[in-house]
């Protein structure tokens, strides 16, 4: 969204900025969560417009996920946990287990949240 800055994937809806999703390569040992983290506060100190409307933010190494919202620090970034307890996706990359967990319209709308 700005100049020098490549963020991994930003969720819109209806044309809002809703979601920021960073993705750290899982092949870099440098690369962690918490990496991913920081640069997500990056972000919000260099392009504030990008959080007008955000409510959440993902921050992934490849291997493990965690969830959060603006403002909270990382000991409030929870780990993505499958939604479907009957056939566990835990064997799945976490990419792959975030998408079908997004994928399936009935969660979405069956997931009673007040967006930001």
């Amino acid at each position: 969204m700005s100049a020098g800055f490549a963020e991994s994937i930003v969720i819109f809806v209806n044309g809002l900025p809703l979601g920021v999703i960073e993705l750290k390569n899982p092949a870099d040992e440098n690369a962690t969560i918490w990496s991913a983290f920081r640069q997500l506060q990056t972000y919000r100190e260099q392009i504030p417009a990008l959080f007008d409307y955000n409510c959440a933010l993902v921050v992934s190494d490849g291997t493990e996920a965690r969830i959060g919202v603006l403002g909270a620090g990382k000991e409030w970034f929870k780990p993505w946990r499958t939604i479907d307890t009957a056939t566990s996706k835990w064997d799945l990359p976490v990419r792959r287990r975030a998408r079908v967990a997004m994928r399936a319209s009935s969660r979405v709308t069956e997931y009673n949240y007040s967006p930001c």
